[in-house]
């Protein structure tokens, strides 16, 4: 917590401001990281490692890094509806026009990948009949799906052009069920877009490795529990307390025992920053004087960056371990690992030298910081062939990436220097 006393003492530097990964625009439910999930316990986070490690994650899926849309197929106009965010759910959803007029100013090999995967999807599901159509998108259901366009690429770049379905509906509800209906007809939308060279996926399964033998596996796995067991003894926790309660007691350890403040005033603190309570510190202008006050200001303001420094080391573990956990794992849409491998190590080589002729210090700091987060990965052991997997314990989803979020961050500095351009 040094780096967040520094933070105190001194004025803040928003480039410091290093907070944790915000879940993706749009309507698409962000999926957690364990290490995101504040009411995971201690118990919960071992469990989840070790079941990995012994390849019983529960419906464990593959995630991919393409462009997610929701999609509803309107029965009296006979026409597929997409949406972006609420707003488009409200007003119905758009056809092919109101989509490319709604990424009007967008790249056009963005355009090109949204308008490719509306045209495939809009031929595919013509295939249906108009009774499985209505049963399936009954009700105002709309699905989310991942358009896959290799040549408008994110991260991942894919030897096959794809729509994934994913079993997940507006707010998160699972619509496996829902779904169903349509996913016994995926050879009728497979065959109707037959001569595109795209294919129509429902979510796909991944078979886990068991690692009983992967020594490097399970050191990473037990560094990891020694750590966690490590953060429960200096903080006095249980097996049954959860991340949030760590939270709680470094701040009020780490932080706040220097001022010496009164225990009410403590505890409002503490729910500002720990529970994200809408209480107001303007009362206790009054009861500190106002060096104290400033300080408490700058712990409030940068609560974010309080809560990444708590789960700092423990995020880094996690992330070396599910990038080993990774490894063995193949992608549905990927014929060569070593090539994606190939490709990612050339475009950060790439865009590193990009952002340092630039000479925009901002970027470069910015840089520096996500190099040295990557620092255990980086050059070494950069296995990143493909997003990751989603897997579900105690009916949550949670997703384990190993370095693909910090090498999404890298790639995407300074995104629109030259967007109309390929460098990778």
């Amino acid at each position: 917590m040094i780096f967040i006393k520094e933070l105190v003492q001194e004025s803040f530097n928003p480039m410091n401001k290093n907070s944790l990964e915000s879940g993706g625009g749009g309507l698409k439910k962000h999926i957690p990281h364990i290490f995101e999930d504040f009411d995971l316990t201690f118990h919960d986070i071992k469990n989840i490692l070790n079941l990995s490690f012994h390849g019983k994650l529960d419906n464990p899926k593959e995630k991919f890094d393409g462009k997610n849309l929701f999609i509803h197929w309107n029965v009296p106009e006979n026409k597929l509806k997409v949406a972006r965010n609420k707003t488009d759910i409200k007003s119905g959803g758009m056809d092919f026009n109101q989509l490319l007029n709604s990424l009007t100013g967008k790249p056009k090999t963005t355009i090109d990948a949204f308008m490719n995967g509306y045209n495939i999807l809009s031929m595919a599901l013509s295939a249906l009949d108009s009774v499985v159509l209505m049963n399936t998108f009954a009700n105002n259901m709309w699905f989310s799906v991942e358009i896959i366009d290799n040549n408008n690429p994110n991260v991942i770049v894919y030897d096959s052009n794809a729509i994934v379905f994913h079993n997940v509906g507006l707010d998160g509800k699972n619509t496996e069920i829902d779904l169903m209906l349509l996913y016994n007809n995926i050879d009728k939308l497979q065959n109707n877009i037959v001569d595109t060279g795209w294919k129509i996926l429902k979510p796909v399964s991944v078979k886990l490795p068991k690692n009983k033998n992967n020594f490097d596996l399970k050191h990473n796995l037990d560094e990891t529990i020694e750590v966690l067991n490590e953060l429960q003894i200096i903080y006095g926790l249980n097996y049954d307390n959860t991340l949030r309660d760590l939270l709680y007691y470094s701040i009020k350890k780490d932080l706040l025992e220097e001022f010496q403040l009164p225990e009410n005033i403590e505890e409002l603190i503490l729910n500002k920053l720990v529970n994200d309570s809408n209480g107001n510190i303007g009362d206790i202008k009054s009861l500190v004087n106002s060096e104290t006050y400033s300080k408490i200001n700058v712990l409030i303001s940068n609560k974010e960056v309080i809560k990444n420094e708590v789960i700092k080391l423990l995020k880094e573990l996690i992330n070396v371990y599910s990038t080993e956990f990774l490894k063995p794992i193949q992608s549905q849409l990927i014929k060569s690992p070593s090539n994606v491998k190939a490709n990612i190590i050339n475009r950060i080589k790439q865009k590193k030298e990009e952002i340092l002729a630039s000479k925009n210090q901002k970027l470069i700091e910015e840089l520096n910081l996500y190099i040295e987060e990557l620092k255990n990965v980086y050059d070494k052991r950069i296995t990143c062939h493909f997003e990751g997997i989603v897997f579900e314990y105690n009916g949550k989803l949670y997703k384990l990436t190993g370095v693909f979020g910090l090498i999404n961050k890298i790639l995407g500095l300074n995104k629109y220097y030259h967007e109309h351009s390929k460098w990778y």
